[in-house]
């Protein structure tokens, strides 16, 4: 129990906004990268206690059930990792004049062992998708490593223009976006901050950084500066961590599109996310606004249960 708190202690602080508290966020971001460890010790003493055996004594038994576990561990994620689920989502709106397709994405967390393969196969449901565009919410790569550059020349083979804003791992803790604007130029992917333009006569789009990025200023505040039009068009705005659709409450926003939660990652953590995250996953309504949270479509932790890959099949409809 006490190394899953520990654990589960380095997952909730970096829900936080540590921007300005490096070594509290390097902490965080260390108690995440043990997790898989403090899984381990915990299923082994719960082994060693079940069936009275004593592993201190016997390294054998202890390596034995350590090696099966991570077999396990390893053949759980393998499955999951084929399991790239399209979830469908209709949005209806009288400012809409014309029916469109977009296809949302969130979460990638690109790394070294789920680089381009993953990638890959990615693109390829996309395009059997055949969407207008691409929007993706965020955290592209699990670390800014350079290494990551070339795995993104894949989206070079999507015809659609393809949108991306910055998430809280695109930067790490060091606030340095180079990094993720060379993934975005390798891929042919426009990443665009605090900004707005139209996507379609009758359609604009609006990014926000993460608030990691903001360093003081407020949801209310970057939303004023990416000078979004009041014209009678229907408003996306694509931010990697969810809001409340009531603090969007006096904006022209029709629809927020967000991801970051991972749904608790491991469905278990699923309803206790919600208590540090405006939304955890799925459609939020309210008065005539519509938020919708991805899972994600990548890993950034070789564990979760309960939770599938998902790209978001959005369909755009007129009313």
């Amino acid at each position: 129990m006490i190394s899953l708190i520990i654990a589960w202690v380095g997952v909730l602080m970096t829900s936080f906004n540590f921007s300005q508290k490096k070594f509290l966020h390097f902490f965080a971001l260390l108690l995440m990268r043990v997790f898989p460890l403090l899984i381990i010790t915990t299923i082994t003493l719960a082994v060693e206690q079940a069936f009275h055996l004593n592993f201190w004594t016997s390294g054998i038994r202890l390596g034995v059930v350590i090696i099966c576990f991570i077999l396990l561990v390893l053949l759980v994620w393998f499955l999951q990792y084929r399991k790239l689920i399209s979830t469908v989502i209709v949005v209806q709106s009288e400012k809409l004049k014309k029916n469109r397709k977009l296809i949302y994405i969130s979460d990638l967390h690109v790394d070294w062992f789920h680089g381009k393969r993953f990638l890959k196969h990615l693109v390829n449901k996309i395009i059997d998708e055949e969407p207008e565009l691409v929007l993706i919410g965020g955290d592209l790569v699990n670390t800014p490593h350079k290494s990551y550059i070339s795995y993104f020349r894949t989206f070079q083979r999507l015809k659609m223009p393809v949108y991306a804003v910055i998430g809280n791992h695109d930067v790490y803790f060091w606030d340095d976006t180079s990094i993720i604007e060379k993934v975005c130029h390798a891929g042919n992917i426009k990443l665009l901050r605090n900004e707005s333009m139209d996507l379609f006569d009758d359609i604009q789009l609006v990014w926000i950084d993460d608030c990691d990025l903001r360093e003081t200023r407020k949801l209310k505040t970057v939303l004023a500066s990416s000078q979004i039009k009041e014209e009678n068009k229907f408003t996306i705005l694509l931010s990697h961590r969810p809001y409340l659709l009531s603090k969007l409450s006096h904006t022209p926003i029709d629809l927020e599109l967000a991801g970051h939660t991972h749904r608790g990652q491991i469905r278990l953590f699923t309803q206790l996310s919600q208590y540090f995250d405006d939304y955890v996953y799925w459609l939020a309504k309210r008065n005539w606004k519509t938020a919708f949270t991805s899972q994600w479509v990548g890993s950034n932790l070789p564990i979760r249960l309960g939770t599938e890959w998902e790209i978001v099949v959005l369909h755009l409809e007129t009313k």
